[in-house]
C-alpha cells in the first residue's frame, strides 16, 4: 500500500516538490520506453538505429506535447476552481508582506514571492494582483 503524495492543506492537490517528482517520473517513464522502443525496433531488424530513432521521436514527442498540456490544464483548472476572482485570491495572500516587498525590492520581486506562495498562478494574474495593492 503506498501513501499519497504530500498536498496543499487547502485542496488537496499535489505539492509543489511532487508536482516535480511526478514530472521526473513521466519523463524518465517516456525516456525508458523511448530507449526500449528503439532497441526493439533495431533487434527487430525492422530498421537501422537512425529511422527507429526517427520512428520514435515522431510518436513519443506528441505523447510529450499531449502530457504536458493535459497537466498544465488541470492545473490551470485546479487554480481556477480555488481562486475564481482576483478579490478571492488578495484574500489569501498577505498583502502587507507582499507591499513591502513591492515597494522595497520592486514590482519582480513581489510576483517573484506571490508565485512562490502559489506555484500554479499564471504570471498575468500575479502581476494584476501585485499592481492593484
Amino acid at each position: 500500500m503506498s501513501t499519497p503524495p504530500p498536498s496543499d492543506a487547502r485542496d488537496g492537490s499535489p505539492s509543489r516538490r511532487s508536482r516535480r517528482t511526478i514530472t521526473l517520473a513521466w519523463f524518465v517513464a517516456i525516456l525508458a520506453a523511448a530507449g526500449l522502443l528503439v532497441l526493439l525496433l533495431v533487434r527487430g531488424g525492422i530498421g537501422d538505429a537512425g529511422g527507429s530513432l526517427l520512428t520514435v521521436a515522431w510518436v513519443l514527442i506528441p505523447l510529450s506535447l499531449a502530457l504536458s498540456t493535459w497537466t498544465r490544464k488541470k492545473q490551470r483548472d485546479r487554480y481556477r476552481r480555488r481562486f475564481p476572482t482576483l478579490d478571492v485570491l488578495r484574500q489569501h495572500v498577505d498583502a502587507d508582506a507582499l507591499r513591502k516587498v513591492r515597494d522595497r525590492d520592486g514590482q519582480n520581486q513581489a510576483v517573484k514571492r506571490l508565485r512562490h506562495q502559489i506555484p500554479e498562478m499564471p504570471l498575468t494574474d500575479a502581476v494584476q494582483l501585485i499592481k492593484s495593492l
